[in-house]
């Protein structure tokens, strides 16, 4: 559990790093990166969703908002629809 709660964490913090070096860039690679990992923690999410796992849960939700701030941060001031409809 520690292994993958550490994961989870440090993959949402380059993401982090990634959306700050990329802000307002709109760099569609990075954003391509981006979704991925909100896809990712999205379907984690789902998963966890048993009350055995409530810990999981809260922290798929913690990395799945980072990573979407992080893909707001690359975008912003260009309207991107399809980043919009995924938020």
């Amino acid at each position: 559990d520690t292994l993958r709660h550490l994961h989870a964490n440090i993959v949402a913090g380059c993401c982090m790093a990634i959306g700050l070096r990329f802000a307002g860039s709109g760099e569609k690679r990075a954003l391509d990166l981006l979704m991925g990992h909100i896809s990712q923690f999205a379907s984690l999410r789902r998963l966890s969703c048993d009350g055995a796992r409530k810990v999981d849960r809260q922290l798929m939700e913690n990395c799945l908002c980072v990573v979407a701030i992080s893909a707001s941060l690359v975008m912003a001031g260009t309207g991107d629809v399809d980043l919009l409809r995924v938020l």
